[in-house]
């Protein structure tokens, strides 16, 4: 099976039992009689054909999709506008962000075999790829310098917050920026391919590759490919996520499904994008209100 063939999630009916993707897309399209009618929903030339498509009725099935899993068309648009600026492709290559401190978390876990790691484990174990505009602190190794200035760096306890000095250089294009990221996932695919790819957010919804069950795949690899393949791969991808990501706002206990549902970006972006500051929210609500015409 391709992995275009899979590009939605699995879900689990009220019974506990685990859908196939053309069940799932039988459950979700529950408006067409004529799939409903079917036990096993859709064929898979159907299915690919529905979503693959860059057609107006992949549009059209796309946007029905959406509308029977009960969230707007436009809420769903406001969120990719703000994660992805609505590119699939930069280029001809799907749109990513490689994430240092992740990717150094993940491969100091592997290495030093531990859950739980500590600053003095990420010093003593920690390997990543440094991007332009990211300092290298005294005393950390680099080990190579690519072509755009990304490094791959040793012994280095990377933090979340050093990611917001990449790219100081603000004059370039927002492809140029992309050839860096790509750089940057590259260099880190030659130290760990799965790990590299588990570190990087992919596509119009920036998906975190970590995140890849919930989008419906059985790998970050799978995932990336099936983005790579279609852009309506990229927004199904979205979909499955929302309606499979299980974690709850702390405020409101809402699901982003119930928070995309009932338009409250705030909520959404608390656990989507781990928005303390209502940033995104607040870039979301205006996206939002720009398309109704509110």
């Amino acid at each position: 099976m391709s992995s275009i063939q899979r590009y939605v999630a699995v879900l689990a009916d009220e019974f506990g039992k685990v859908l196939t993707p053309s069940e799932t897309i039988a459950r979700l399209v529950s408006a067409s009689k004529s799939s409903a009618g079917k036990k096993g929903g859709n064929t898979k030339g159907q299915r690919r054909q529905a979503v693959a498509s860059n057609d107006a009725s992949a549009q059209s099935y796309y946007d029905k999709l959406v509308l029977d899993a009960g969230i707007q068309s436009n809420v769903l648009k406001a969120i990719i506008k703000v994660e992805s600026g609505s590119y699939p492709y930069i280029n001809d290559r799907v749109v990513v962000r490689f994430e240092p401190h992740i990717f150094n978390r993940l491969y100091v876990k592997k290495v030093s075999g531990k859950r739980r790691i500590t600053s003095a484990d990420r010093k003593q174990f920690g390997k990543t790829v440094l991007l332009p505009g990211m300092r290298v602190p005294t005393g950390v190794k680099v080990e190579k310098t690519g072509k755009l200035g990304c490094k791959i760096v040793i012994g280095y306890d990377v933090k979340s917050s050093d990611g917001l000095t990449r790219f100081s250089d603000s004059k370039r294009t927002y492809a140029q920026r992309q050839s860096i990221e790509y750089e940057a996932l590259n260099m880190a695919a030659s130290i760990d391919y799965d790990l590299a790819h588990q570190s990087t957010s992919f596509g119009l919804g920036q998906i975190m590759g970590f995140n890849y069950t919930y989008a419906g795949y059985t790998s970050a690899r799978e995932m990336a490919e099936a983005f790579q393949a279609s852009a309506w791969n990229q927004r199904a991808g979205i979909v499955a996520f929302i309606l499979n990501y299980p974690v709850k706002d702390s405020v409101t206990s809402k699901t982003v499904l119930q928070s995309a549902r009932d338009i409250d970006f705030e909520a959404f972006a608390r656990v989507y994008n781990g928005d303390k500051t209502g940033k995104y929210a607040a870039k979301m609500r205006d996206k939002y209100k720009q398309r109704v015409g509110a």
